[in-house]
This record gives structure tokens, C-alpha cells and sequence, in this order.
């Protein structure tokens, strides 16, 4: 009895020590759907300070490469379907890429740019939306910080920013995957001569 006891409890040393019974691995998921939830919800904390602005139409989009079926336009076909395979909404550049980037033309030709919103991935590959940086024209809006659970994230751009094209450059070497891009703003820019 004396051996299975010593046996028995080797074991649960072993297994301890390999993890298998530790509280730790369910303490960090529980802390990570709890990180998550807190997120997604600053995330629909800003919505409605979003619904003040316009949405500037826009066409004509384009990226440095397209990997299988995740064509540029799919960042602007209203479509925020995050699913990447069932979904049929989201681009996908190439793997193993320098100077990754995706673009498009505002349809009203130029506008005053207050947003520039992205639905990332969600189902898989959630943190290459990391470090992804916005552009109108040559003026940098900001960049993306990965937040667990987070779906859109909201790049606001400095006061007055005025531009015709809206442009996002991903990480070297890391796919750029974008299941839908809003350019919010005022898209009634005066294009008037100082002369009147």
C-alpha cells in the first residue's frame, strides 16, 4: 500500500511539474476573456463618437500583392465579415513581403479626414493588424496598437487633415489583412481660390 502511495504521488509531482494540474494556464484564460470583454467594450465606447462624422465613399483600391482570392476591393465592399475563408470580405497580401501596403481613392476627390477605421481578422492571425500604420495622402493619421478582442480599430487623424487617398502600410515580412476600411469625415471640403 506503502508503494502504490509513493508510486501515486510521483506521478502527480511529474505531472505537476509539467503543468498538467495548475491553476495557472485557466487563471490566465479566464484574465484573457476578461482583457477581451474589456476591450470590445472601449471599442463600442467610441462608435458613437464615430456616428458624427460622414462616411467618405471610396474606390479604386489597390495593395502591393494579393495572396490567393484576398483581393484589394474587399476592404471596401461593406462586408465587415471578419472570417477570412467563409466570410469572402477580407484582403490578403503575400507572405514574406517588404513594403506591404493597401490603398484607395476617396470618391469625392479630397476630403477632411477625422477617422480612419479597420475591421481586423477574427478568425485567426488576430495580432498582424499590430503596428499597422494609416495614411491620408503623406500625412500620417497614427498607428494600430493589437488589442485582445478588439474587431475595429479606430485611427484618428490630426485636426484639418485633407486628403484624396487613404493608405495603410503593414509590418515587413507580415501578411496585411483587412476585412474593412471607413474613412470618416467631411467630405464637403471647399475647394475655393483665395482670390473669392
Amino acid at each position: 500500500m506503502a508503494r502504490f502511495f509513493f508510486i501515486t504521488l510521483a506521478m502527480i509531482c511529474v505531472l505537476g511539474a509539467n503543468g498538467f494540474f495548475t491553476q495557472k494556464s485557466t487563471w490566465e484564460r479566464m484574465q484573457a476573456s476578461l482583457e477581451a470583454q474589456t476591450n470590445r467594450r472601449k471599442s463600442e465606447e467610441i462608435n458613437p463618437v464615430l456616428d458624427m462624422f460622414d462616411r467618405i465613399p471610396l474606390y479604386d483600391a489597390k495593395q502591393s500583392s494579393t495572396y490567393k482570392d484576398g483581393v484589394a476591393s474587399r476592404a471596401i465592399d461593406g462586408n465587415r465579415d471578419g472570417q477570412y475563408h467563409s466570410g469572402l470580405s477580407c484582403t490578403h497580401t503575400d507572405d514574406n513581403e517588404d513594403n506591404v501596403s493597401w490603398e484607395a481613392k476617396m470618391k469625392s476627390g479630397s476630403a477632411q479626414v477625422a477617422y480612419v477605421v479597420i475591421s481586423n481578422r477574427l478568425d485567426g492571425y488576430y495580432n498582424r493588424i499590430n503596428g499597422v500604420k494609416v495614411f491620408v495622402d503623406d500625412q500620417f493619421c497614427g498607428a494600430v496598437e493589437y488589442l485582445m478582442g478588439v474587431e475595429n480599430y479606430a485611427v484618428k487623424c490630426p485636426p484639418n487633415t485633407v486628403g484624396s487617398v487613404v493608405r495603410i502600410t503593414g509590418r515587413n515580412q507580415v501578411p496585411l489583412t483587412l476585412c474593412e476600411v471607413r474613412v470618416l469625415g467631411n467630405d464637403s471640403v471647399c475647394k475655393c481660390n483665395s482670390d473669392e
